[in-house]
């Protein structure tokens, strides 16, 4: 059962507890990734960062005027490091979770999340209204750069 964890701020070790010890969460996070989604989209402003200055995971909560609990402020860095972090809180592994630098179609460099089931890559980006696989159309002119796993960052390199 999808259970929204977005109101509550969670410290990094409760991620790292969820690894030691699965029996915590034995939730399969393929089974609520568009939910996910859905759910911290709905409770997201975009909010450009300082120019010159592009701050990773700086977001911000704020209250909703309409009671509907907290909204989350930032940029595509927030989004995606939110997203990561509802992954973890539904069972998702360290290594089936990443952070993905790209480039738009416009060539404006962009973060989205990516979560790796048995059978292929889903990504979770702001800009657009589902989450998807990677080779879905609406990522057709994406350039896929570096990848983080594990606190390491990797080129991306495809085989076309």
């Amino acid at each position: 059962m999808f259970k929204p964890f977005f109101s509550i701020p969670t410290p990094p070790q409760s991620h790292d507890l969820i690894d030691r010890e699965p029996w915590l969460n034995n939730d399969d996070p393929t089974n609520h990734i568009g939910d996910i989604f859905l759910h911290v989209k709905s409770r997201f402003r975009y909010e450009r960062d300082e120019p010159g200055q592009d701050i990773w995971g700086n977001g911000r909560y704020e209250n909703k005027t309409l009671g509907k609990g907290q909204v989350l402020v930032g940029d595509c860095d927030d989004f995606s490091i939110e997203i990561l972090k509802q992954l973890k809180l539904h069972g998702a592994k360290s290594k089936e979770i990443a952070l993905v630098i790209c480039k738009t179609t416009k060539g404006q460099s962009h973060m989205v999340a990516a979560f790796h089931s048995k059978t292929e890559t889903h990504i979770f980006d702001n800009t657009k209204s589902k989450v998807a696989p990677a080779t879905d159309p609406q990522f057709e002119g994406y350039k896929w750069e570096y990848m983080s796993k594990n606190n390491k960052w990797f080129s991306i390199i495809l085989n076309r």
